[in-house]
Order: structure tokens, then C-alpha cells, then sequence
């Protein structure tokens, strides 16, 4: 199966971080995902019953993010997979979380984790 959903650019904030520094205040992170599902039925019936509703998809993910108090991009993005790899219809999920302001040594544009589950084509 080759059919995907893609969000791109989910906005969020939330604590995350290791250091008191970092988790002292809401930070931004962004968000994409690649979801493999069979889009066939709702590319003949034009229902939304066959889909999945991207504005559900979004904000329950934007919930789990700014309710979490992960340390790690790396958990956060695994809470993430595991939730919408439990949707119905849904074979595999690729989740990117960026986080742009990182406590690293040299200059950087942001950190991301990618997360793959499931069957992804």
C-alpha cells in the first residue's frame, strides 16, 4: 500500500528538556507525520467515514504534546507513533519531532527524532 496522510509543521508547545534550564518554560516544537492507510474507499465515496478527520488527527496529537512533560524528543515522538498507530485504519506512521532552541555546543537550526511503526509502504 502506497497511500499516505501527511501534517507537516504542527506547531506546539510544551516542557520538554532535560536541564531545570530547558523545562523552565514552554518551548516549541514542530511536528510532522506520515501515515500509511488505505485512502481507496474515501477517493471513490468522497465521505469522510473513510478517512481519517485530520482535524481529530491533529488535535489529539496537539493534546498529548502540550500535556507532556517528556524529557526526551525521543519519548515524546514514541507517545506520539504509539497513538496513531493505534487509530483504526492506520498500517504505519513516520512522526518527526523538531525542536529548534537545543542546549548543544555549536550553532544549530533544531534537533529531530524520527519515529517509524508499523508497515510504512
Amino acid at each position: 500500500m502506497t497511500d499516505r496522510i501527511s501534517v507537516t509543521g504542527l506547531l506546539v508547545e510544551t516542557k520538554i528538556g532535560v536541564t531545570e534550564k530547558e523545562r523552565s518554560r514552554p518551548q516549541d516544537v514542530v511536528i510532522d507525520l506520515d501515515i500509511v492507510t488505505d485512502l481507496h474507499r474515501a477517493g471513490e465515496t468522497d465521505d469522510l467515514e473513510h478517512t481519517i478527520d485530520y482535524d481529530s488527527l491533529v488535535s489529539g496529537i496537539a493534546a498529548i504534546v502540550r500535556a507532556s512533560e517528556c524529557k526526551l524528543l525521543e519519548k515524546l515522538a514514541t507517545k506520539i507513533a504509539d497513538e496513531v498507530s493505534a487509530k483504526i485504519g492506520v498500517s504505519g506512521v513516520t512522526v518527526r519531532v523538531m525542536k529548534q532552541h537545543v542546549p548543544v555546543n555549536e550553532e544549530v537550526s533544531g534537533i529531530a527524532v524520527y519515529i517509524e511503526r508499523g508497515s510504512l509502504g
